[in-house]
């Protein structure tokens, strides 16, 4: 496995030095060189570099700059600085610009070396991280005016920002008017549908590349912009995103907003966890419990749901064990209230979990969010031989026999159309003031 570095000095003697010793380590090669930040900052955006040595001289400050730049937009980089001058206050900057390593010049080999052998391990647990399988948790709320949106968005910029989770990813799979951007304060260039006419031939790395990144790390997926495109969003592409998703994210989480509909219930089938977001007052427990009824009779009951209470406040009427007792299923997660931050959250476009850390719902928010990385995915049902997944798999399972027995697929099951008849019944029943709720 070969470790791309990126040279950045001024003084070609020490370029030259450094490329000698690289030349030297059988698993390191020259990406590029450049004489100033403005080159290197070009070559790494060209080269997308492992490691690059950056040179604190002369302008010191277009090299930290630059090292921020970096954290951002190509946070898995290694920065080491090299400096004639090591002082408490030239280390503390380094350290806030995101730089892993600072080396006096003269450079040391063996102190570069040292740092080279770090990046290429660094490299290496990468690598395996994006080997395994990345996990798919979908929010979806019991009505409007939960929470959803605060909570997805707050729980993958927690996750991002953990530093040990691997990269992770957002997608505003709202289908009715998702704002996903607006709580990040970002305004994509592109969007899910620009992704689906990408999706042939996309790899990890391109999915990774097209999607935007917020200062925090995170990755996001914003969807269409226009009201009268959110109908072109089929289920079956649902299942191409988030596959291709699952290769180049260790976690992503999916803001499904509210209802039921065949789209939905593809995210829910594809999900290895479903947040399912209430309120403790009763309007809203009132549709948990249709909401839970309906997905125990898609067949979700299954371990993979979660339940979720957001704006919790001591000396409400109805508890935690209250819930409890009335739905069948305990409060896996609990966030404090605390309005004024989440108010100031959406005006502002910085999450809770960034913006207002020593908060009591920040520390909700990141402690639910360190329980989800560190579970694994509940184990799911066995596909029959054939590929068709058994009845337990949902309306979702129905629906993709229903498509591939249109195709004229060997696979199809006869009996799952029947059964998306029944499903498309139970959903269209369940109605407005169902799963779908009131504004």
């Amino acid at each position: 496995m070969d470790l791309k570095v990126l040279i950045i000095d001024a003084d070609e003697t020490v370029r030259q030095s450094i490329r000698a010793m690289l030349q030297g380590h059988s698993e390191a090669e020259v990406a590029g060189e450049a004489r100033d930040a403005a080159t290197g900052r070009r070559l790494a955006t060209e080269r997308r570099p492992d490691m690059i040595v950056l040179e604190l001289g002369e302008h010191a400050e277009d090299a930290f700059a630059l090292a921020e730049w970096l954290r951002v937009e190509q946070p898995d980089a290694a920065v080491v600085m090299t400096s004639a001058a090591i002082r408490p206050e030239i280390m503390r900057r380094a350290m806030r610009a995101g730089a892993q390593d600072l080396i006096a010049r003269p450079l040391d080999p063996c102190q570069l070396q040292q740092a080279l052998e770090h990046a290429l391990q660094q490299k290496v647990q990468r690598q395996k991280a994006l080997g395994a399988r990345g996990q798919v948790n979908v929010v979806l709320g019991v009505s409007g005016g939960v929470g959803t949106t605060t909570i997805a968005t707050n729980l993958a910029v927690a996750m991002a920002t953990a530093g040990d989770l691997g990269p992770v990813a957002l997608v505003d799979f709202d289908f009715d008017m998702g704002s996903v951007p607006c709580f990040l304060d970002l305004a994509p260039e592109r969007t899910y549908l620009d992704l689906r006419r990408a999706t042939e031939g996309l790899d990890a790395d391109g999915l990774r590349q097209f999607m935007p990144r917020h200062r925090t790390g995170l990755y996001m997926l914003a969807g269409p912009q226009k009201l009268e495109e959110l109908e072109e969003i089929l289920p079956e592409d649902i299942g191409k995103v988030l596959n291709l998703g699952r290769s180049a994210f260790r976690q992503v989480v999916v803001d499904a907003g509210h209802g039921l509909d065949e789209r939905r219930i593809e995210l829910l089938d594809r999900a290895d966890r479903i947040l399912l977001v209430t309120q403790l007052n009763v309007a809203a427990l009132r549709n948990a419990r249709r909401v839970l009824d309906l997905l125990g009779r898609l067949g979700y009951q299954d371990g993979r749901i979660k339940l979720v209470a957001n704006r919790v406040s001591k000396g409400e009427g109805v508890t935690p064990d209250d819930v409890e007792r009335s739905l069948g299923q305990k409060l896996d997660f609990q966030v404090v209230n605390d309005y004024p931050s989440a108010i100031d959250a959406i005006d502002t476009g910085v999450p809770i979990v960034e913006g207002k850390r020593k908060s009591r719902a920040a520390n909700d928010l990141v402690a639910m969010a360190r329980t989800i990385a560190a579970s694994g995915p509940v184990p799911r049902p066995v596909a029959r031989p054939g590929g068709v997944p058994t009845a337990s798999w949902g309306a979702g399972a129905a629906a993709g026999a229903e498509l591939a027995a249109q195709r004229g697929d060997a696979a199809a099951d006869p009996k799952a159309e029947e059964r998306t008849g029944g499903i498309r019944r139970i959903i269209s029943a369940f109605g407005p003031t169902g799963a779908k709720g009131r504004e």
